[in-house]
């Protein structure tokens, strides 16, 4: 890790516990650099605010910097436009009398020491599937467009930069027997939603039991795919730090072992406990700090989202399917990534097999051709980064059961 990358981590170690730089350090900092982090982890918000004591000394030592921190205020704008899309979603929601509960957003801000410090992205909301037409057609009235595009677990709305994701369920929940297991720990998770009051009103969130295993399936969800960020382990560390006392953590401890993503999870905590001196529980002290040091390069090399490096994102269609056990080459991991993604647009060639394969030559094609040009990314360097990744991630014995489980 680099000097500013490293400095970055201890201030967000004050963000979490609300506390603020008193004092700039005595070795050099390119603070152009570390601020260009900060934005690729989307926390500038956090570290504007830490760095607030200091600011008039840093503008001197780098008077370029100033201008560079305006993208903080713009965060801060953005989170009250996402704010008021909130609002008009649970007022046409509540019109409805539709059961709901917002995932992420708010969700997870209340656990900051100032929730209105963490950048929000979409407004992401759990709702019964049945009632998403009628959900759609209210928000319509306030200039929302349901799109086209097809995604197995939501629908999309927009308004400009505004979206709204209606689940129909949390992203990142395994199939088979880990599945049921999953459903029948979330089924009550309308009835035990609590009220939270935001900047922009009321809205319903998950219980604190529910909301915890959004969290570890949000994080695998990105640590498997494009980009696991910072803002995502923060999220964990803040939840953590202020939920530790809570009865809720010996039920979904054992759900989290039956579905083999308690080494995950302890993994994500201890993280936590070293780079965010947040609180560590006795089931996560024992994971090496080794891991915890290669997991959290792997968070500052890709950035939030992977926008650090697309070769490092594109990698993700060559790492092995964990959930499923199977250990196939990157050829065949591609190869049911591209048909998996051209079926997520056109499902009705689920049961047209030629059509379906002429699509997905013209789509290797094309992509052939925008490689060559310079358009696309570098598969030589993402195949060896996934090499890479999949060394450290095969440590989180992701999907794993114990012996005692399978026998």
């Amino acid at each position: 890790m680099t000097n500013e990358q490293m400095l970055l981590l201890e201030l967000m170690k004050k963000a979490i516990k609300g506390q603020h730089l008193q004092a700039l350090p005595q070795q050099p900092v390119d603070w152009l650099r570390l601020w260009q982090e900060a934005c690729d982890q989307t926390v500038p918000i956090l570290a504007y605010e830490v760095l607030s004591p200091v600011q008039e000394q840093l503008f001197q030592q780098a008077p370029a910097l100033a201008e560079a921190m305006l993208c903080a205020l713009t965060e801060l704008g953005h989170n009250a436009q996402v704010e008021q899309s909130q609002a008009e979603l649970v007022k046409a929601l509540e019109k409805l009398l539709c059961p709901y509960v917002i995932l992420k957003g708010n969700a997870s801000a209340r656990y900051y020491p100032d929730p209105a410090l963490r950048t929000l992205g979409d407004v992401d909301v759990l709702i019964p599937w049945g009632q998403v037409s009628q959900v759609a057609r209210e928000m319509s009235r306030y200039g929302y467009v349901l799109l086209d595009k097809y995604a197995p677990h939501h629908k999309t709305l927009r308004k400009g930069a505004l979206v709204i994701e209606l689940h129909r369920e949390l992203g990142g929940i395994p199939g088979g027997t880990d599945r049921e297991a999953v459903e029948r720990y979330l089924e009550d998770i309308y009835t035990q939603a609590k009220p939270l009051q935001t900047q922009s009103g009321t809205c319903m969130v998950a219980a604190e039991k529910h909301h915890a295993l959004n969290l570890v399936l949000h994080m695998l969800y990105h640590v498997e795919e494009y980009g696991f960020g910072l803002r995502h382990l923060m999220d964990w560390a803040c939840f953590v730090d202020r939920t530790a006392d809570k009865p809720f953590w010996d039920g979904l401890l054992v759900l989290l072992r039956q579905i083999g993503l308690l080494r995950f999870t302890a993994v994500m905590t201890k993280m936590s406990a070293v780079y965010f001196d947040s609180f560590c529980p006795a089931w996560a002290e024992a994971v090496e700090e080794d891991l915890c040091r290669d997991m959290m390069q792997d968070i500052l090399s890709g950035g939030n989202f992977g926008r650090k490096d697309q070769d490092r994102a594109r990698s993700a269609t060559m790492l092995p399917d964990w959930s499923s056990g199977s250990r196939e080459g990157k050829i065949k991991r591609m190869y049911k990534d591209l048909r998996k993604y051209i079926l997520l647009e056109k499902p009705e060639l689920e049961h047209r097999p030629v059509i379906l394969a002429v699509h997905m030559l013209y789509r290797t094609v094309r992509f052939a051709v925008l490689y060559v040009q310079g358009k696309r990314p570098n598969l030589v360097r993402a195949a060896a980064i996934a090499e890479q990744r999949k060394s450290v991630y095969e440590r989180l014995c992701l999907h794993q059961k114990s012996r005692e489980q399978e026998e």
